[in-house]
């Protein structure tokens, strides 16, 4: 199986949802979910000034939509996902709910972006080192949004564990240069997360009796404040490297 073919039938399992209530659940307890969600939306905030309003917004790899749910209704959201479940439970969770409209659609983004220039923000969160040609794919993110427009790119870094479905592994400067070299202007650039790295580690040890703690764990820092799990990682995980690095940018 290729590692294209990988990544779908993973993601189309892990999409897949008996009822909206498990979707709903999921999305509020899943600690890979929710810590993506908390570091993509506080750096949202700085990168647009609060200003969140009137806006069109595009998510690349929208999975369960959780990044565009952060957008007044007022904001036009719009996602493409590899993945059949992550559309059609994005379409059955926003409908109804959007006074300014709503969009998504099975994509894949390594053959192109269906859009032209008229986005005002990009999202792409963790779908950028599933990408074999990611330099392509940042091209079609400058032709896609419009003058001054923001891009929002967090990647995994310093992993210990090889993911089978990453074409890629980055360093925080190799992403910055290759969003420079594609005429882009970084804003800031910063990691978050050695928690990933901790519950990693104890997966990896197969023990059986930690298996309800190594859950409970998850559930608890999922709906922990990002500032309060990150302080809370500094002091217990200090030694441990950070494992997501986001970067926001605009375009030249």
């Amino acid at each position: 199986m290729s590692i294209q073919e990988n990544n779908k039938q993973h993601y189309e399992q892990a999409y897949t949802f008996k009822s909206n209530l498990g979707f709903k659940i999921y999305r509020r307890f899943s600690f890979d979910q929710q810590s993506k969600y908390k570091i993509n939306q506080f750096n949202l905030k700085k990168v647009l000034n609060n200003r969140l309003d009137y806006l069109s917004v595009l998510e690349v790899g929208c999975g369960l939509g959780l990044n565009l749910s952060f957008f007044p209704k007022n904001s036009r959201i719009y996602g493409i996902d590899l993945a059949f479940q992550s559309v059609y439970s994005c379409n059955r969770y926003f409908k109804g709910s959007r006074s300014s409209g709503f969009g998504f659609c099975v994509a894949n983004c390594a053959v192109g972006l269906p859009f032209k220039q008229c986005f005002d923000v990009i999202i792409c969160s963790h779908v950028l080192e599933h990408v074999l040609n990611d330099q392509k794919l940042i091209f079609e993110f400058h032709g896609v949004l419009k003058p001054n427009g923001s891009l929002l790119i967090n990647i995994p870094i310093n992993e210990k564990y090889p993911d089978p479905k990453h074409f890629h592994a980055y360093t925080k400067k190799s992403i910055e240069q290759l969003l420079e070299d594609n005429k882009f202007h970084i804003i800031f650039s910063d990691q978050y997360d050695k928690w990933s790295l901790f519950f990693a580690r104890m997966a990896n040890w197969e023990i059986p009796l930690l298996y309800i703690p190594y859950k409970s764990l998850r559930a608890i820092l999922a709906i922990f404040p990002l500032k309060l799990s990150e302080k809370l990682a500094d002091y217990i995980l200090k030694d441990y490297p950070n494992q997501q690095n986001l970067v926001c940018c605009r375009k030249k």
